[in-house]
């Protein structure tokens, strides 16, 4: 292995035997170790303005979805390269001679780090990122909600919300009217960013509280901080 290789190897947190050891063709199933499980689900850095959506389907094939929270920029990339053992895995997706290689341990299925490198072989990013909006919190979510606020008078349409899932990482809010905005997962449970495609995200609610008790939602608090309590 080359010089270029071990520091790269260094980088994203593998040692240099992990990615020498075994090369795997994405669609060479049969030639995959019995302890082979790809990461998958939502990954999010600190900064918690982009998103990497891991996807694996029934076919075998794997994708690599990056959505930018800041420009909305979204990236579509499939069929990595495969290398490494059961200690760790990288898979490398290619977007022209960008690399975007995800390195991945077993152990911690929660954690993946993000390296991207650019045509002239140096590195322009290098991120840690967790799992966020795991399956069991997303379809928590999953529900009718009613605000009681105005039982008493002016009710209407706005105050009955169904939250549906999207993808591991977004819901979306759909009032009786059928005005839509998305939710999108953070790395706390209780909250979620409102998307921008929201009427009120700019007049202040760009984040959604969700209210539980131990593992079941008990409500959410939308616009105005208004409660809306889970009905079904």
């Amino acid at each position: 292995m080359n010089i270029k290789a071990i520091a790269l190897a260094s980088i994203i947190g593998l040692s240099t035997p992990a990615i020498a050891d075994i090369t795997l063709n994405s669609h060479s199933a049969s030639a995959m170790p019995t302890d082979f499980v790809r990461p998958t689900g939502a990954f999010m850095d600190n900064s918690e303005n982009s998103v990497v959506l891991l996807k694996l389907d029934e076919f075998g094939n794997y994708t690599y979805e990056a959505k930018s929270g800041r420009s909305g920029a979204f990236l579509t990339l499939k069929n990595p390269d495969i290398k490494g053992n059961n200690k760790g895995y990288t898979y490398t997706f290619k977007d022209g001679n960008h690399k975007y290689i995800i390195a991945h341990r077993p152990k911690n299925p929660s954690i993946i780090r993000l390296t991207v490198v650019n045509p002239q072989g140096y590195v322009i990013l290098n991120r840690l990122m967790e799992k966020v909006g795991t399956d069991s919190v997303v379809n928590s979510i999953v529900g009718n909600y009613e605000n009681h606020l105005y039982d008493s008078g002016g009710k209407n349409d706005w105050h009955y919300v169904t939250i549906s899932r999207i993808d591991d990482n977004t819901l979306q809010w759909k009032n009786r009217l059928g005005i839509t905005w998305t939710l999108h997962a953070t790395k706390h449970r209780e909250i979620f960013k409102v998307g921008k495609d929201c009427p009120y995200f700019d007049h202040g609610h760009t984040t959604a509280t969700v209210i539980w008790d131990g593992n079941q939602v008990l409500g959410i608090l939308g616009p105005w901080n208004d409660q809306y309590d889970r009905s079904n």
